[in-house]
């Protein structure tokens, strides 16, 4: 953990997670959250160890969770620190449905409960149907531009358990490299959205998204070897044989899945991923009627030009 452990802030801890040894677990002081000037200088640092981190090919994931204070961190401070930080390791990406670019607002929190209207949508089911795996994809499968982070935080949590997040390195997924060198790996696929067939606040920018045409994987001047990839919901194959190509790599992700470590994410705990290498997904939950999960979801850009952030 050569990269983090420069991280020298009094109101920091870092560790490395036991059963992940790719995560590095970082834990703030309550303090933090509290707009202050010395904050804000803490927050420039945090915000450079992250970014260090999550840059780093070897590493490429980081948690942060909370310390002191009582009671659970407020959903208003968490929702502004994480704004905060990720201007800080560089910018907010706006969603689709922002038609204000300018403006580099991140999607609005994203609630997850039971919905008796879940079984007509495909896309709306891993989110009303919270006792499903959300299998491992890359966010932003969309958009030209994928993200180089992409950041979650757990605002809220009520009425169930389970929902351990799984992330996956590329590199330690043992058979990725079949997948890389096939016919198709590096073949155009055809990424869009159905409107129609999903939540009502993705509608909008879904209707604007004409879709994009992107490989599977690729190769970053920066990162190296990358991954655009989502389930069936997002693309249209071009072929039967790009089609038994998708099909296969996405069983050998659920295998996959299946081996993958699962960490639980504490309240307002908040995980921070390099989009373009690492997958994310998370296991189902064992929720009652009264569930209830809040996220924020972040997608940003790193600053290339300025690592030090002065």
């Amino acid at each position: 953990m050569k990269t983090i452990m420069s991280c020298q802030i009094q109101c920091v801890t870092v560790t490395r997670h036991p059963h992940l040894q790719r995560l590095a677990c970082i834990t703030l002081d309550h303090s933090i959250l509290i707009p202050s000037q010395d904050a804000q200088a803490e927050l420039m640092m945090i915000a450079n160890c992250v970014r260090a981190v999550v840059m780093d090919r070897a590493q490429g994931m980081v948690m942060l969770q909370w310390s002191g204070g009582e009671g659970e961190p407020d959903q208003k401070l968490l929702t502004t620190f994480c704004k905060r930080l990720a201007v800080a390791m560089g910018r907010i990406l706006p969603e689709t449905r922002n038609t204000d670019g300018r403006a580099m607002k991140p999607a609005p929190s994203i609630q997850i409960s039971l919905d008796a209207e879940s079984e007509r949508s495909p896309v709306l089911r891993h989110f009303t149907n919270p006792e499903l795996d959300w299998p491992l994809h890359t966010d932003r499968v969309l958009h030209e531009n994928p993200g180089d982070f992409l950041m979650v935080c757990k605002l809220e949590e009520q009425e169930g358990s389970g929902g351990a997040i799984r992330l996956l390195h590329l590199d330690d997924w043992d058979n990725h490299q079949r997948f890389v060198e096939a016919p198709w790996a590096s073949a155009p696929v055809q990424w869009k959205g159905d409107p129609q067939m999903a939540p009502a606040w993705l509608q909008p920018g879904l209707r604007k998204q004409r879709g994009i045409v992107a490989p599977v994987f690729d190769t970053h001047p920066v990162y190296g070897q990358t991954i655009r990839f989502s389930d069936e919901r997002f693309r249209s194959p071009q072929s039967l044989h790009q089609q038994q190509f998708l099909s296969s790599l996405t069983y050998e992700l659920k295998s996959v899945a299946a081996r993958t470590p699962t960490f639980d994410l504490p309240h307002g705990g908040i995980y921070i991923v390099n989009n373009h290498f690492v997958l994310h997904g998370r296991r189902g939950f064992q929720a009652s009627a009264q569930f209830r999960r809040r996220l924020l979801r972040i997608c940003g850009d790193f600053n290339m030009q300025n690592s030090n952030f002065n």
